[in-house]
């Protein structure tokens, strides 16, 4: 398979976690999110495999569309997977689901169609 198939590939796999994110976010409250750790959990790890997912998209795909923030999208990943706690949850629920994930899903789904 060539580096664009696997970058393509990639890119499905990452809307699909922003589909997850989406669809149990839209299934709770901002409370519940900061209260309960299962359902913080279980949006936190997705936005983890995004993270994980665009660090392995080749360098040049990721230059090639440098108007997604893909070393923010990376420090996420290391926060929430290295930050042994500090992790805000309010800048989860503001910053990424209310504003980043449902942007990143657009740039994604634009991108898609140009394959």
């Amino acid at each position: 398979m060539g580096t664009r198939d696997k970058n393509i590939e990639l890119l499905e796999k990452i809307s699909d976690y922003c589909d997850d994110i989406l669809e149990f976010a839209s299934n709770t409250t901002h409370e519940e999110f900061i209260n309960k750790k299962q359902i913080n959990y279980s949006i936190c790890f997705p936005i983890a495999q995004i993270g994980e997912l665009s660090n392995k998209l080749s360098k040049d795909f990721r230059d090639k569309y440098n108007h997604i923030e893909w070393t923010g999208i990376i420090a996420v990943r290391n926060r929430i997977i290295h930050g042994y706690g500090s992790v805000k949850m309010d800048f989860v629920w503001e910053v990424m689901i209310a504003h980043d994930i449902p942007k990143l899903k657009i740039d994604i789904k634009k991108i898609l169609n140009e394959h």
